[in-house]
């Protein structure tokens, strides 16, 4: 049966790595990614079953959404605290505290820059930049389509397009892609390693089965918001229940930047 290796027991072996290469993965620079490099050939010589941390799959997908949405989500409560003075409520979603805007991006940014290198850094920019871009252009579409609103606005910004996006949030995306691969992938890796290879599983397809159930209860919830203020009354039961659970105060907590188009 898999046991999940400890630091004490993976320690002796790093310190015998050092900083150079074994089998393609670069060690040495980050502990969380020596850690989880180490267990994955450690687990591969004892013949022993496959973390769910080692390759792509949709265990470490969830959990990378999970942790990049939950620390956006924190990183966006702190930056409106530190410029607002006042705590705001910024996941996203009805329920869970998990962005899907960062948690996608961090997705995304795994599948697109998972083979990148540290040396690599010129293209890893521009890489991320360009997918940067476009998930937030796509986003702003979508919501203006399905929901007739806006939740950023960079007309006030030099080089944007429609306020949708700008040169300076483009050349963000592209330095979170570089921090992305020299600190945030080594990072969420090493944490997703230490989880227990059963227990990680399941709690993986549970937060894919709430995060469904929330999204789709946040979709219903804005499209019924959208057509309130528009003056539609509720056609269906699901529609007063949807009034009646997220009225427009609460909406306004969930959602506090959000803009109509008149």
């Amino acid at each position: 049966m898999y046991k999940t290796r400890t630091w004490a027991a993976v320690k002796p072996r790093l310190l015998r790595v050092g900083r150079r290469r074994r089998n393609g993965i670069w060690l040495g620079k980050k502990p969380a990614a020596v850690y989880a490099a180490v267990c994955a050939r450690l687990r591969e010589g004892r013949g022993e079953e496959r973390h769910f941390s080692d390759g792509v799959n949709f265990y470490k997908l969830v959990w990378l959404y999970v942790l990049g949405g939950f620390i956006g989500f924190c990183v966006e409560v702190v930056w409106c605290y530190h410029i607002y003075h006042r705590i705001e409520w910024h996941s996203a979603m009805a329920f869970t505290p998990f962005n899907p805007i960062y948690g996608a991006g961090c997705v995304v940014l795994y599948l697109t820059l998972r083979k990148a290198k540290p040396r690599h850094l010129i293209p890893v920019f521009f890489v991320a930049a360009l997918a940067g871009t476009l998930i937030e252009l796509i986003c702003s579409y979508l919501q203006e389509t399905l929901f007739h609103s806006y939740s950023w606005d960079y007309r006030h910004l030099p080089y944007n397009f429609e306020g949708r996006i700008c040169l300076g949030m483009t050349l963000g995306w592209g330095a979170l892609g570089v921090a992305w691969v020299l600190f945030l992938c080594p990072l969420l890796e090493g944490i997703i390693a230490r989880i227990p290879q059963k227990t990680g599983k399941r709690v993986a397809a549970a937060l894919a089965a709430v995060i469904a159930v929330d999204a789709v209860i946040t979709v219903a919830a804005m499209l019924r918001w959208a057509a309130r203020r528009a003056g539609g009354a509720p056609a269906t039961f699901i529609g007063a229940l949807l009034d009646y659970f997220f009225p427009d105060a609460r909406m306004n907590f969930l959602f506090p930047r959000i803009k109509f188009f008149k």
